[in-house]
């Protein structure tokens, strides 16, 4: 059906290959999460509600998997799935992270060499 799915997936995260076809309605449903005010001024409930969001989709294409596998490895590999979801799903480019990830590095040293 037009306008179903925005594109194949392919996740590749600590040694890990697989590939998902999300949906339109996936990515109402990130938005959501991502851009609700309780969920921003909370980390700990928007990683809950993202890795809820993260075994849904999987699932959804891999039924035959064992649920506790898919949890442990969504625990796993939260915050590499977190920032690869947002480049896929087109909240975030791979230079943000790239730049934000650079600023921290250079912080972080001037913070240890001016200690």
């Amino acid at each position: 059906m037009f306008g179903e799915s925005i594109g194949l997936w392919n996740i590749k995260v600590n040694g890990s290959n697989f590939d998902l076809k999300p949906e339109a309605k996936d990515l109402k449903t990130l938005r959501n999460i991502m851009f609700d005010k309780k969920n921003r001024n909370d980390m700990t409930m928007l990683l809950d509600k993202f890795e809820q969001f993260m075994f849904d989709l999987i699932k959804r294409d891999y039924k035959e998997q064992e649920d506790e596998r898919i949890k442990e490895f969504i625990t796993l590999n939260s915050m590499e799935l977190f920032k690869v979801a947002q480049i896929q799903f087109k909240f975030a480019r791979e230079e943000d992270f790239d730049k934000a990830t650079q600023k921290a590095e250079e912080d972080l040293k001037k913070e240890i060499e001016g200690a």
